[in-house]
């Protein structure tokens, strides 16, 4: 920092400073050495002389302000600075300091300051590189000597000097900070001095005991009062007024005890001056009475563990002794030998070491000022770092002995030798004892070198010199803390790394883990992240932000949370810890562990429904996570399902299906299992004999569960009787085995037609498995997969009987699976009972379903037959249904006699319902009930359900039953504020309040549906751009109102709209401007009149076109009423045009001025009410067959919705290829030919061609491919046929006339010109290179000639060779003969004869070629040749017709072939800052001239001027896009260049 003083303020300032005897000292004028160090002196800033030694002068870097003053290492020897102030003293001295220089630590750092001789202030850095503000209070009068003293190893700046007057304040301070008083004297007087004693006041000032002192009050030292007790603090001295003579404390010492306890301290402590001249303290606050110990010490236990006899280069020798005895051992006088000779002695007193120390002693020094250079320290004891003083420790073997204080006791002795070790012989290890507290006597045994100069006042094998890095560690906080290695890939409970399962997204669990850092500096963790497949599970967090640093010999804990989101199962993951511990080379600044947990599914079961059915049923799961993967099986097949949503999914119950399990599987592998029990048939009234009647009990079901030993055993009784099961057993056969394994003697007995379910399983046995309690139950083991079992009648009298069989009794594995199934007999068509297995007499279940446990049903008769099932159909917009089926008796014999008859009863499952409801005759929503064909009359509020028929024969007991079918009846209604379903293309929309389609709230936007309804009371508002897309029908019972830009489409040619309200089309016209500007319209509506929309235009103001009045074979001569030969698009005799009345016909155009009402210029509006047109429509048209002039028609778009043209001339190909629209313009003329007083230019039509080339009329406004609602439009028929409008050429948005915005990327390629004139003359012209077309006329779906009587004075065209008579609007030309030898030819008319500029401009253009080349006009009666991409073109003519004047060409001559031509890698284009782009041509010979930058459409942004190879314009303001840069080059050359802004 530089020093930059205003002069008359500062010398101000020391004036000031001067007179109160205030001083300080910038050292600006400090002329010490700034390379190296130096002794000298220089005069202040005070005019005070400063005297330094080993001193620089610092400038920058370290210095603190501006010119700064530095003291060097210890090397410089005295390092100090000193002046002697003026006679007006020192008050308080303050001065700055911080770190010099690199190197050594903070503690390296330090400074004394004196005052007068004595030390006020000494200070070691806290840390390098901060600048620290020191005060010390002097309050020396006269003139002072102030001295700061660098007194640390390493350097030192300090800057900023300055002090105070000293205070005339009362000031009261200890005469001195130390004193020492023997264990056996008797007391010590410690006093206080005065300074400024006040001569009117008393002062006075407290002693206080301070914490710090050893010394025990009232034992170690007392209050001398007869029965010695403790001193009372704080003591209280008080000064006399007017009296400046010292008060003392005494301290008594009564009891000299005999304890060795080393020396103790009193510390006492000033506070609390009161009185005097605002009494405070001095400097002297702190007073320490030693009192010291006369006692002998016992003999110290302590133990030599650290010998350093053999340093690097000439040897620093040493050795380290510690306490671990439990207690402060003493020392003094104790000696040590080396090789039986006294190398040191202890002092007399004070060598006392606590317990757990350690002190070092120097037996050797080589006397270079640092002493153990591997690893520097400065001994307790011994020889200094300074003195040369070596070898003292032999460096091959010796033995180092402690010895007490008596000369004989050995205290510890050791023998070390070289050979034990060789790092210690030289290499800069010391040898250290392993345990201290076994046996050291030999470095042979339990000691070992430590590297790096060792580890000196620590007991220690690791050197704090030693590599200075970070040594990670990571534990598991758990148990006795385990270790959890780099790339452990075995999670584990004893680790902490395996975690409990956790339900999915239900709660989570936590887990810790500790950093330890062995190192010894701070290891840096700079991320801890969970990586791995799973890694989104599991969820760090850390104590504290990134990153975390770890000091040596400490640690933190960190958390990882398991919280699964993803599927069940075994979740893997790796915790990556990045931190700095990378100098080892161990690879651990990357240390990973592996993790896992399991997830697992919440209990809570997926809802499914319906749970019963017939085939066909379409079953409902919902649930959660069932989009993606889910998958559902049924009876352990996988089904396919539909997804409805991610919380709900549906499957149909499948052809030949059996009752059985439905499980779904989520997409998170989540399972959940139900039972769906097939309602098919029931038989047991069943007439004939489909089977034999069984002649004994027979077994009907057989379970086995998935897990456990759990099996239900099920017979049936069909036999007519009841039967007594006393008589019967059940055998278990294991493996096969013919011998008996199990047996389950029955007891009770079975009616008809029961079942009786027997439980085995050991202890699983009595479980109720599914809900149902067995009969009986039986301890012995449950079966296995090639068990069989058999049912035996044994009655005790006659022999056994084998009755029945369920299994294979080879021995072989049969059943479907190991465990988790049910084989459930057959209940019609097989013999019962049967002793041979035939697997084909049973329905096999997988996985295990008990929903039939307990029940089943047998019959010999035979069910009757459906042979036609009820079909679904899909919705068709209409709310009612029917459902047939037609079928045979399964019965109608005549032996016995058939006595039942078919009947029928109908059953309907309602959505979210798990079970089924019988449709009651009584039920209104219904009829055919209990017929073969079930009616619903009204579908609206049954979407969803489903329906089956049982065909019985006259009972619920004998029946088929029929698929089932799932009506759909989609609707999608709005009640005011909200849709009960979103509407779509295939649901029936019903308006049940009022809705506005730009609403936007509840879903008010623009919809589409299969019918519309809209309620009574409630209307909808169709806005602008929006729509409504109906399929079929629309019923307005309500209003419907569409307004201009709004539209209304029907898909269906055939539906129909009925309108019991009320139905408008409200349109708005363009601007007016004079009451006599006509508009073209149509109706969009029916029945509606022209009395009723134009009931403000006047009568005579609304007009028709009778197309087949149209008479066209004489050309009119500017409205003279005079004619030659030949058409000029004008009515003969003027009769086309009558007056309109009555109700307007779709399709046909109507044209009317404006309102009377109302202000101009305006738009206006004029409401169309009645039901909207839809379908085909075919307005009368005519056609002259032969004729020589244009068969002009007038029609309109019949719909409420613009008509897309290009479909328009699609079903009307050959018929009409170009449409006409009014854009009135032009003011009408009485000049222009016509058959009325003044007529309007015919030049204002806007035209769309067939070939998709349109112009602008007298808008200026390029037509889209729309034509707008309402709009009529003329057409010229080229034959016979009918036109045609219908529903497919209908759209739901280009209502309204939009400009183009960009070009579509498309085959052709389209000039369009414009024409204008200062007063007053428009038009505009196209020429389009398209696919089909040709250089020749191609017709008027490619080629449009202008209109006969446009009327303009003055009008431009282009020409085609083979039709010059014609002008055409708009030319359509081979695609390929575009390119830069192309020429268009243009002709001009005018009947102008006053002097007038006419003007040709681009208006834009469409494709590369326009985009990437200039176009040119030449004009050839000037001879000129003009970039019409640079600027318009303006010309004067005389009257007359000009067809050889005008050529559009794509080169010019005006470039020699000799010039110099450069291509566009030649310029530059770059953007800079702040929206400035430069403009670089890269040529010496050339210079930039020009530059223009051009939208895509062509159209000029900016035109800039240039003069040289380089430009930089500020282009700013342009948005980002696309643009092309035209580039004029000083020789005439024009280069284009497409760039985009950023």
């Amino acid at each position: 920092m530089i020093k930059n003083y205003f002069l008359p303020f500062i010398f101000i300032c020391l004036a000031f400073s001067f007179s109160f005897g205030q001083g300080f000292e910038t050292f600006t004028n400090l002329n010490a050495p700034t390379g190296g160090y130096g002794n000298g002196s220089y005069t202040g800033d005070n005019g005070i002389t400063w005297t330094y030694d080993g001193a620089r002068t610092v400038n920058a870097g370290d210095n603190i302000t501006g010119r700064s003053i530095g003291f060097g290492d210890s090397s410089q020897g005295t390092r100090n600075i000193t002046a002697t102030t003026d006679a007006n003293g020192v008050g308080d001295l303050t001065y700055s300091i911080t770190s010099y220089f690199t190197g050594g630590t903070a503690a390296d750092r330090s400074i004394e300051v004196y005052v007068n001789g004595t030390l006020y202030d000494s200070y070691t850095l806290a840390a390098e590189g901060p600048d620290y503000t020191r005060t010390l209070t002097a309050n020396e009068t006269g003139a002072v000597l102030i001295e700061f003293r660098s007194v640390g190893s390493r350097q030192i700046v300090i800057d900023d000097v300055s002090w105070t007057l000293p205070s005339t304040d009362t000031l009261v301070e200890f005469l001195s900070s130390t004193s020492t008083l023997a264990e056996d004297g008797l007391f010590m007087d410690v006093c206080v001095g005065i300074t400024n004693a006040s001569t009117t006041s008393a002062t006075t000032v407290d002693i206080e005991l301070d914490a710090s002192s050893i010394a025990t009050n009232g034992s170690d030292y007392d209050n001398g009062a007869g029965t010695p007790a403790a001193i009372t603090f704080p003591q209280t001295l008080t000064f006399p007024a007017n009296d400046s003579a010292d008060q003392c404390f005494t301290i008594f010492i009564s009891n000299d005890d005999v304890l060795v306890e080393g020396d103790e301290t009193v510390v006492l402590n000033l506070t609390n001056p009161t009185g005097g001249d605002s009494a405070s303290l001095g400097t002297n606050t702190q007073h320490t009475l030693t009192i010291t110990d006369n006692d002998v010490a016992a003999i110290a236990d302590v133990v030599i563990t650290e010998i350093m006899y053999n340093t690097p280069s000439t040897d620093d020798e040493w050795i380290e002794i510690c306490n671990t005895s439990g207690s402060p051992q003493i020392l003094n006088d104790y000696t040590i030998e080396v090789g039986g000779s006294t190398e040191f002695t202890f002092p007399s007193s004070g060598v006392i070491i606590a317990d757990g120390a350690c002190i070092t002693v120097s037996l050797g020094s080589n006397g270079d000022g640092t002493y153990n250079n591997d690893c520097p320290f400065t001994p307790d004891y011994g020889v200094g770092a300074s003195t040369n003083n070596t070898n003292n420790l032999g460096n091959n073997s010796s033995s180092v002995t402690l010895k007490a204080s008596d000369g004989s006791t050995i205290i510890d002795d050791v023998l070390y030798d070289d050979n034990d070790e060789s790092l210690t012989d030289g290499n800069g290890s010391s040898f250290h004892v392993i345990d201290a507290s076994l046996d050291n006597s030999d470095t042979d045994t339990n000691w070992q070198a430590v590297v790096d100069g060792g580890s000196p006042g620590t007991n220690s094998l690791v050197s704090a010199c030693s590599a200075l890095e970070p040594e990670i560690n990571i534990e598991g906080d758990i148990g006795a803390f385990p270790d959890i290695s780099n790339g452990d890939i075995t999670p584990s409970f004893l680790d902490n790394t395996e975690f409990s399962s956790q339900i999915i997204s239900v709660g989570s669990q936590t887990k810790s883990f500790i950093i330890e850092n062995l190192g010894l500096v701070d290891l840096s963790v700079s991320n801890i992240e969970i990586i791995g497949a799973d890694a989104a599970d599991f969820t760090v967090t850390l104590p504290s932000a990134l990153p975390l640093i770890i000091t040596s010999n400490t640690e933190v804990t960190f958390d990882v949370t398991f919280a699964p989101l993803s599927a069940a199962g075994i979740r893997n993951a790796t915790v990556r810890i990045t931190n700095n511990d990378s100098a080892d080379g161990e690879g651990e600044e990357i240390y990973e562990f592996a993790i896992r947990g399991e997830a697992i599914c919440d209990a809570a079961s997926n809802i499914v429904s319906p749970l019963t059915g017939p085939v066909n049923t379409v079953v409902t799961i919902s649930g959660t996570d069932l989009d993606g993967s889910t998958s559902v099986t049924y009876d352990g097949v996988t089904v396919t399902h539909t997804f409805i949503s991610a919380t709900e999914i549906e499957f149909s119950i499948p052809n030949g299906a059996l009752s059985g399990n439905i499980e779904v599987t989520n997409n998170i592998n989540c399972q959940s299992a139900h039972a769906f029990t097939l309602i098919d048939n029931t038989i047991s009234s069943c007439e004939g004999n489909g089977g034999v009647t069984p002649t004994d009990l027979f077994i009907s079901e057989i379970t086995d569960k998935g897990t456990g030993s759990h099996s239900y055993i099920e017979l049936y009784n069909g036999t007519g009787a009841t039967v007594d099961l006393t008589d019967y057993e059940i055998r278990i056969h294991n493996n096969g085995d013919a011998t008996t394994s199990n047996i389950a003697d029955l007891t009770g007995s079975m009616p008809n037609n029961t079942t009786y379910v027997i439980a085995v399983g050991g202890t699983n046995a009595s479980d109720p498995e599914g809900g149902y309690t067995a009969d009986e139950f039986y301890g012995f083991g449950g079966i296995n997969d090639n068990d069989n079992i058999r049912l035996y009648f044994n009655d005790g009298i006659n022999p056994e009987t084998w009755v029945d069989l369920w299994g294979d009794t080879s021995g072989a594995t049969f059943t479907i699976s190991t465990n988790d199934y049910n084989y459930r007999r057959k209940n019609t068509g097989i013999s019962v009972p049967s002793t041979t297995w035939d697997s084909n007499d049973w329905d096999i279940l997988t996985p295990l379903d008990y929903s039939n446990i307990g029940v089943f049903d047998f019959s010999t008769g035979v069910p009757p037959t459906v042979t036609l099932q009820p079909v679904s159909t899909a919705f068709d917009c209409t709310f009612s249904a029917s459902y047939t089926i037609t079928g045979t008796e399964g019965y109608n014999g005549t032996s016995p006699a058939d006595t039942k008859e078919l009947a029928y009863q109908w059953y309907y499952n309602a959505p979210g319902s798990v079970t089924w409801t019988e449709i009651l005759a009584s039920d209104a929503d219904y009829a055919g009930q209990q017929s073969a064909t079930l009616t619903i009359t009204d579908t609206s509020n049954f979407n969803g359900y489903q329906y089956y028929c049982q065909l019985r024969e006259d009972s619920a007991t004998c029946f088929e039953a029929s698929n089932a079918v799932k009506l759909e009846a989609l609707s999608s209604i709005w009640d005011g504020s909200s849709w009960s379903t979103p509407p779509s293309i295939d649901r029936a929309i019903i308006i049940d309040g009022d809705y506005d389609t730009s609403n936007g709230t509840g879903g008010q936007t623009s919809f589409s549906g299969c019918s519309l309804i809209v309620n009574t009371g409630y209307t909808l508002q169709v806005s602008n751009n929006t729509y409504i897309e109906i399929e079929n029908d629309i019923v307005a019972d309500g209003d419907i109102t569409v307004f201009t830009a709004g539209a209304v489409v029907q898909n269906n040619d055939l539906a129909t709209v009925t309108a019991n309200g009320t139905i408008t089309v409200q349109k708005e016209t363009s601007m007016i401007s004079t009451p006599y500007q006509y508009t073209y319209w149509s109706s969009p509506v029916v029945g509606e009149t022209i009395e009723n929309v134009f009931s403000t235009v006047p009568v005579s103001r609304r007009f028709v076109f009778i197309a087949a009045n149209f008479i066209d074979t004489q050309t009119e001569i500017g409205n003279t009423n005079t004619f030659t030969p030949g058409p000029d698009d004008i009515d003969d005799n003027g009769d086309d045009w009558q007056p309109a009345s009555g109700t307007m016909i779709p399709g046909v155009g109507y044209a009317a001025t404006a309102s009377t009402l109302g202000p101009l210029p305006a738009p206006q509006q004029f409401p169309f009410v009645g039901a909207f047109n839809n379908g085909v429509i075919t307005p009368t048209v005519a056609h002259v067959t032969g004729s020589t002039y244009a068969d002009w028609n007038f029609i309109g778009n019949p719909y409420p919705s613009a008509i897309d043209t290009n479909a328009f001339f699609t079903v009307n190909s050959g018929t009409v290829n170009t449409i006409y629209l009014w854009s009135h313009a032009t003011p009408e003329n009485i000049n222009a030919s016509g058959n009325e007083g003044a007529n309007f230019a015919q030049s204002d039509y806007a035209i769309i061609s067939g070939s998709g080339v349109n112009t602008a009329g007298g808008s200026g406004v390029i037509p889209n491919d729309f034509v707008p609602s309402g709009q009529g439009f003329f057409i010229e028929t080229l034959d016979a046929s009918p036109i045609t409008f219908n529903n497919a050429m209908r759209v739901t948005g280009n209502n309204d006339q939009f400009f183009r915005s960009e070009t579509t990327e498309t085959n052709r390629k389209v000039l369009w010109l414009n024409l204008s004139s200062d007063n007053g003359v428009a038009k505009q012209i196209a020429v389009a290179h398209l696919d089909g077309a040709t250089d020749s006329y191609d017709g008027s779906f490619y080629d449009v000639t202008e209109n006969k009587s446009s009327a303009l004075a003055a009008t431009f065209y282009s020409i085609i060779s083979d039709s010059a008579d014609e002008q055409f609007v708009i030319q359509g030309k081979d695609l390929n003969s575009l390119d830069l030898d192309e020429i268009i030819p243009l002709g001009f008319k005018t009947t102008i004869d006053v002097a007038t500029l006419y003007t040709i401009s681009i208006a834009q253009f469409e494709g590369d070629f326009y985009t990437n080349n200039d176009v040119y006009i030449k004009d050839d009666l000037l001879n000129t040749t003009h970039n019409l991409k640079t600027s318009d073109y303006t010309f004067t003519s005389e009257p007359g017709e000009f067809n050889n004047r005008f050529e559009i060409v794509f080169t010019t001559q005006a470039l020699s072939i000799d010039d110099i031509v450069m291509d566009t890698n030649s310029i530059s284009i770059v953007e800079l800052n702040d929206g400035q782009v430069q403009f670089k041509l890269n040529s010496k010979e050339l210079s930039i001239s020009n530059v223009e930058i051009l939208d895509v459409l062509g159209r000029r942004i900016y035109n800039l001027q240039a003069n040289s190879t380089t430009e930089v314009y500020n282009l700013s303001k342009l948005s980002q896009a696309a643009y092309i840069a035209r580039i004029t080059l000083s020789n005439g050359q024009v280069i284009s260049k497409k760039a985009v802004k950023k």
